[in-house]
């Protein structure tokens, strides 16, 4: 059996995730967790994120539901391996910097890191990334940078029938 490295230098993460249909949820750069159990809850839970009596009107943004985004991530390949080697010793995810385009807008330098618990099991360096679950901080490195007022966004691989379930859930 041959073993073919992923292509991780160039398009490290060629990811189209629609936003809208729970591929991404994001926190406004104003509202910025504290750590990653508020970015948990605030993804999971509407009330987290304001009053449900307020609607507030994301068409023409980042969450715009009539719209399919475009998601592409680019980092080094030693970055990668060697954070990806410190999770399986110690199970501590560590940032690594990257480049990040949405929607054709690209950010340098932007915080990389794993995200979740039973999702990153047995997950290793030879992992395909595109699966894996992540979060990105626009401002992790560079203060202030974001998009439509949001610098924190999980992007999960929804990669099963099952993808639209949150998405159908949270258009209730």
């Amino acid at each position: 059996m041959t073993h073919r490295p992923h292509p991780r230098v160039t398009a490290l993460l060629a990811l189209t995730a629609a936003f809208a249909l729970a591929a991404c949820s994001g926190t406004p750069a104003s509202e910025a967790p504290a750590d990653d159990a508020s970015t948990t809850a605030a993804a999971g839970s509407s009330s987290a994120l304001g009053s449900a009596s307020t609607v507030a009107d994301t068409s023409g943004t980042v969450f715009d539901a009539s719209a399919i985004h475009e998601f592409a991530v680019e980092v080094d390949e030693t970055e990668f391996t060697a954070m990806m080697e410190t999770y399986a010793s110690t199970g501590d995810k560590e940032w690594i910097s990257g480049a990040v385009t949405i929607d054709g807008q690209t950010f340098e330098n932007v915080g990389l890191k794993l995200k979740g618990n039973s999702s990153l099991r047995g997950a290793t360096a030879d992992t395909d990334p595109v699966t894996l679950p992540w979060r990105i901080e626009l401002d992790e490195f560079v203060e202030g940078q974001n998009l439509d007022g949001y610098s924190d966004f999980v992007v999960r691989a929804n990669n099963s029938e099952t993808s639209l379930n949150e998405a159908v859930a949270l258009d209730l």
